[in-house]
């Protein structure tokens, strides 16, 4: 089977200007989880694969005696009647009122409970149980008084003295002040400490049960405790099995296992701190060892050679009594320095032997399968390979994460250490301090732990407190998540290059997991389509903009009727920076006039974060309203989240500009239509010197207006029923645990129009696969946009009787089409939409049918409603994209008809004049339907010439569609007027006469058809997933083919096909070839002409193919239309 490799990926945008003779643009441009649901996957398919291959996680409990203490770090071991042991400022371990102490889950995702009167001695074993309100106990006058909980409070000036002696009966020692549990919330508060928290292990314990509740089944996780195998063997008291860790209630029993296995352990106070031997069982059992130290641990974890393998290890001691590492043949690691000759930030100068950074190193460096079953194929490692900071290993190994609980090593810890310039780390790198050499049992061990999670590619974290530990594992769980690879994508406009004009590549990308977005311009020659190198980048362009507590950006927010322009300004106590990236001036604050959209950011929407649970009351106070606001403007002082802590409240952001997947850019320039109508050649002179602007939608919720010149953003918009979704960008689990939700992810469409008497440039676009609604804009001058209206889902189906009144429908669906922007016979001009997918919802009126919506351009009103015949809630029509037809759509775009396909396969003829829908044909393979969801080309063929619709077949929306095999294919049906009611008995069918692994051919000489073509995809699983292209004669189009193999990103492989469109074989003069083995999918199809006439589709980048059209013979005549004329 063919496969693909993971590339980043990219959208292309061309802006050129083009020649007579193509003054109609070219065309550019996936779940069956319920019956009555088309499944649209949350993320691109891009970085999927056909069977989603789950990280396997070993969580490495500290079982050493050590853990049972309840003080910290090992020297705040004072006596019960010294005042250090109450107080946190000198034993960490100790209540500290200032933290909010939250309780753990059991395996169900309910909270243990505790009380304050009958707090457990040991929560997560619910066993033993004390009176909190008689803490502690004196006798008396031969009587026993009791006193309630409490701690101690440093009244004094400089360092407390926490040898201070006090007495329970007595008086509070100098400078100290015992303080006592007063309401109900800080009794609750103590207990939950006291039962959860109290000793190392109840901590630790309570820190992995948070963490790891955020994880489902996307993961699979196991546990180990270091001293598992102390007798020579694994006992399986102190092991469980990697598994996947679902949250489901019916699948769960591997969850409840392990929260089973974590809480019920009990720990030896004899036990020692083996760290080297414990990591080495768990690298072993990655290679499927089941002997020796390994005995007893039966099942193989690793399911697929492209499987990322995962450890987790936690202590709070130094390694001691340690037996030392072990490789896979049962040798001795002791005598091994594996890290003297790597370079740095790996080097050890002291070529220590045997040390816990070597293990480390071994388990990643070695290839832990080996022979043809385990190709060298790990998805979804970042970096390059020579650099040793990231795991870009693709052989099977280890990635070692550690934490350290309440120790300290020689060299000074700090928590952005990796992205630090300055401090120890920074200055192994850079080679002017090297790592010290261990020795067992000393604080050089602790460097060693973080030396080791260097070397095996994950990261140290130092814990000094409990909550530090519930942090630290939820970071690390974060980082794992965010180790999945990054995406690929391509879509593009698809004009003629002009020796004079403007000829620039815009490329969009994203990365997935950070989920940013990038759009680069780059030239183009315009004699050999070659791109040149990059002139701007808006990423970059955009990061420049924005400081931690300001920013530069214009972001409008739609608001009907609130000014002339219907927009306000999405601030909320935001200010400007200066040039040294300072806040400066008055504060804006337009969002706090409106009270429905104060409440998208406010605290509703906070609870709805993933670190709702472990913020604090001051931090959900702080994380509402104006802070979450300019968060999403892209401020950084509020990111990067840590439970309790002040001013930290939401995820980390790599960038400003968010992910931009399916949206094409789209260039503005000069106007450059050819219309006859009135007025029009005044605009063209008008704005004949009109900045060229480049408009883009991105998964942070906003439209991107960016100069064509440089790259800045000049403004964003956020159309309304986006708005109140935009939280979600702030949660830690978005991205990671929880995945990615398209937000705005439709493709702007623009064209010129005739709208209160004036000519303007309108702007449409809708949320694509991110939701319901279309918006539109008025973006004649670049600099001063203006929100013309909105068409939203609404409960109210539209009134015939009232329809003036009507800006949405109950019978919207997922907005997945482009809109189409056209005109009247009567000469109005009107945007097309279609009701797309999953329209059954809206209080449950929506009826699942097809609805062809026209809608007046300028107020957004539906103008005409026009129904289709298929369709029910269960089972949606799916009426996706649309193409519009008339006889001289380039001179007044005045459209006769439009066309558009279903998921049903039908086919649909829209005469939008006079509101009626006639069905064309119905493409089936046997019984079963062929979905439609890419655009009908239309084009004139034969002689007579005869309007003929050219589309393909196939669904690729959600992740049910990956392994769907059935046939799927290509047609081309002449419309007569009458329905095609069996196009395979009347169209004449083709075959690709011959196959090998580069090329497909077909016969060059085939009779005309009457009716018609089609042409069977003969690869299984291939199907047309991209929109496809009409130049000249030939119809171009792309099929891909999602691999079957579970360990191929973004699914296999793709042909990019070319056929003469007016009998569905090959071009004349391409020598029978008739496609092009693509090493991967091509998620979008990017044609240009150049000056000499050839013409070229670019398959990835700067990779591009040469497309024959044959120049001896009459020319296909294309005439459907793309808005965006370049």
């Amino acid at each position: 089977m063919k496969t693909t490799k993971t590339t980043h990926g990219t959208h292309k945008l061309l802006a050129v200007a083009p020649r007579q003779w193509l003054l109609v643009a070219l065309s550019s441009a996936s779940f069956g989880a319920l019956a009555a649901e088309t499944d649209i996957a949350d993320s691109p398919l891009a970085t999927s694969s056909a069977t989603e291959v789950k990280p396997n996680i070993m969580f490495i409990f500290d079982d050493s005696g050590s853990m049972t203490r309840d003080y910290m770090p090992d020297n705040a071991n004072y006596s019960d009647t010294q005042v250090g042991r109450y107080s946190h400022l000198c034993n960490k371990q100790y209540y500290n009122p200032d933290i909010t102490y939250v309780a753990p889950p059991n395996a169900d995702g309910t909270t243990i409970s505790t009380s304050y009167t009958s707090a457990y001695t040991d929560g997560h074993r619910k066993t033993g149980s004390t009176d909190l309100s008689k803490y502690k106990s004196y006798t008396k006058d031969k009587k026993t008084y009791y006193v309630g909980a409490f701690y101690f409070k440093w009244t004094g000036a400089g360092s407390p003295t926490c040898t201070t002696s006090f007495s329970i009966s007595g008086s509070d020692p100098k400078n100290w002040q015992r303080v006592y549990m007063q309401t109900d919330e800080e009794k609750q508060n103590f207990a939950n400490w006291y039962s959860f928290y109290r000793t190392r292990a109840l901590a630790m314990k309570s820190a992995a049960g948070i963490a790891f509740k955020s994880l489902d089944e996307k993961f699979r996780v196991g546990f180990i405790t270091i001293n598992a195998n102390k007798s020579g063997t694994v006992d399986t008291s102190k092991y469980l099995k990697i598994d996947d860790f679902s949250s489901h209630e019916e699948l769960n029993d591997h969850r409840k296992a392990w929260y089973k296995k974590l809480y019920e352990l009990t720990i030896p106070s004899n036990n020692y701190t083996p760290l080297r031997r414990a990591l080495s069982t768990v690298g072993r059992h990655y290679a499927g060892i089941k002997t020796g130290i390994n005995t007893n641990m039966n099942d193989d974890p690793v399911q697929y050679s492209c499987q990322q393998n995962y450890a987790i290890l936690t202590t709070d001691g130094y390694w001691y009594q340690d037996p030392g590492g072990v490789d896979l043949n049962g040798n001795s690691l002791n005598n091994t320095d594996l890290d003297g000759n790597e370079p740095r930030p790996l080097y050890d100068k002291s070529k220590a032997k045997g040390t816990l950074a070597d293990v480390a190193l071994y388990y990643y460096k070695t290839d832990l399968r080996t022979g043809e079953k385990w190709p060298n194929n790990v998805i979804g490692p970042s970096g390059e390979p020579d650099d040793p900071e990231t795991n870009a290993a693709k052989h099977q190994h280890m990635v070692t994460y550690t934490m350290g609980l309440g120790v300290d090593g020689t060299l000074p810890y700090r928590s952005d250490y990796k992205e630090a310039t300055t401090g120890a780390y920074a200055e192994i790198k850079q080679g002017t301090r090297d790592w010290p050499a261990p020795k067992e049992n000393e604080s050089t061990t602790v460097d060693d732990l973080w030396h080791a999670a260097v070397n095996g590619r994950g990261r140290y974290f130092s814990a000094q407190t409990p909550e530090q530990a519930a942090i630290a594992l939820q970071n690390a769980l974060t980082a794992i998540s965010g180790a999945q690879g990054r995406g690929t994508s391509l879509s593009a406009s698809n004009p003629v290059l002009s020796s004079d004009g403007v000829n620039t590549a815009f490329q969009s990308s994203f990365r997935s997991v950070e989920w940013t977005g990038e759009l680069v311009a780059r030239p183009i020659d315009p004699q050999t389509a070659d791109l040149g190198e990059q002139l701007w980048s808006a990423k970059n362009e955009l990061d420049r903009l924005v400081g931690k507590a300001c920013d530069n950006r214009n972001i409008k927010l739609f608001r009907a009727g609130a000014n002339a322009a219907n927009m306000i300004d999405f601030t909320w106590e935001t200010k400007r920076c200066d040039k040294d990236g300072n806040p400066t001036g008055t504060a804006s604050s337009a969002l706090k006039d409106y009270e429905d959209v104060k409440a998208w950011f406010g605290s509703s929407k906070v609870e709805l974060l993933a670190q709702h649970l472990t913020m604090s009351d001051e931090q959900r106070q702080g994380a509402a309203g104006a802070n979450l606001v300019n968060y999403l403007r892209g401020q950084r002082q509020h990111e990067d989240f840590v439970p309790k802590a002040a001013n930290k409240y939401y995820r980390t952001q790599a960038s400003v500009l968010g992910d931009i997947i399916h949206s094409q850019p789209a260039y503005v320039g000069v106007p450059r239509y050819n219309y006859a109508d009135a007025g029009y050649d005044a605009y063209r002179t008008a704005q004949a010197n009109r900045q060229g602007m480049v408009y883009v939608a991105g998964n942070d919720g906003m439209l991107h207006a960016f100069d064509a010149d440089n790259g800045i953003e000049k403004w964003a918009f956020i159309p309304s029923f986006v708005a109140p979704e935009l939280y979600r960008l702030a949660s830690t689990d978005y991205g990671a645990t929880k995945g990615h939700r398209f937000l705005l992810d439709g493709s702007p469409i623009v064209g010129d129009v005739k709208i209160g008497g004036k000519w303007r440039t309108l702007l449409v676009g809708g949320a694509g696969r991110g939701g319901v609604g279309y918006y539109a804009l008025d973006v004649t001058s670049p600099d001063e946009p203006k929100a013309l209206w909105e068409f939203k889902r609404t409960a109210t189906c539209y009134d015939e009787s009232n329809p003036s009144t009507h800006s949405g429908d109950c019978h919207l669906g997922r907005s997945y089409a482009e809109p189409r922007i056209t005109k009247l016979n009567n000469g109005t001009w009107v945007v097309l939409v279609t009701s797309g997918y999953n329209n059954i919802y809206a209080g449950n009126n929506g009826d699942g049918k097809g609805y062809l919506y026209v809608l007046d351009a300028e107020t957004g009103k539906i103008l005409k409603k026009i129904a289709t015949t298929a369709g029910s809630k269960d089972e949606p029509s799916g009426l996706g994209k649309i193409t519009v037809y008339g006889p001289a759509l380039g001179i007044d775009n005045t459209a006769v008809y439009a066309y558009a396909g279903d998921l049903l396969g039908n086919v649909w003829r829209f005469d939008i004049n006079k509101g009626t829908a006639t069905l064309v044909t119905q493409v089936k393979k046997g019984d079963t339907p062929q979905p439609i969801t890419t655009r009908i080309v239309l084009g004139e063929t034969g002689m007579p010439a005869t309007l003929t619709l050219f589309f393909g077949t196939g669904r690729y929306l959600g992740n049910s569609d990956v392994d769907d095999l059935s046939t799927q294919t290509v047609y081309a049906v002449k419309d007569t007027g009458v329905t095609l009611t069996n196009p395979r008995e009347a169209l004449e069918g083709r075959a690709f006469a011959e196959q090998t692994d580069d090329l497909r051919k077909m016969p060059t000489d085939c009779k005309k058809p009457q009716a018609g073509w089609y042409i069977d995809l003969p690869d299984k699983g291939e199907r047309v997933s991209v929109d496809p292209q009409f130049v000249g004669n030939v119809l171009v189009f792309s099929s891909n083919v999602p691999s079957e193999e579970v360990c191929t990103v973004g699914g296999g492989y793709s042909w990019l096909n070319y056929v003469d469109a007016e009998t569905g074989c090959a071009v004349p003069g391409a020598d029978g070839v008739a496609g092009k083995y693509i090493a991967e999918q091509m998620p979008g199809l990017s044609i240009v002409v150049t000056t000499d006439d050839k013409t070229y589709a670019y398959k990835r980048d700067d990779q591009k193919q040469q497309i024959p059209i044959h120049a001896g013979r009459p020319s296909g005549r294309i005439i459907s239309k793309r808005e965006l004329v370049n």
